[in-house]
């Protein structure tokens, strides 16, 4: 990840490195933070569009608009547990 934007000191080593795309859109957040970016048009390829996705769900009002080129779904566990329905369960309903 050497080429890749740095953040919290990552490159001293000093800060353990995380694959996790959660993680990265926490930095992402800090990026923007740092630069007082309020929302952004976020796009990602990939790894980077789970990125993307997972930042707009969990700051949707840091992101203007998501452009999510093959990317990985973000799912529930807890819900692909259980056999699926017609309408969705209050669960699902509360994620939506």
């Amino acid at each position: 990840m050497a080429d890749d934007i740095s953040w919290d000191r990552r490159r001293s080593h000093a800060t353990p490195q995380n694959g996790q795309q959660a993680v990265l859109a926490v930095d992402i957040i800090a990026v923007m933070d740092a630069l007082k970016i309020e929302q952004a048009i976020l796009a990602g390829c990939d790894w980077g569009a789970r990125t993307a996705n997972i930042l707009a769900a969990l700051w949707p009002e840091r992101c203007k608009a998501l452009v999510s080129v093959s990317g990985y779904l973000i799912g529930s566990r807890e819900i692909n547990t259980r056999p699926a329905t017609r309408t969705p369960t209050p669960v699902l309903r509360a994620q939506l």
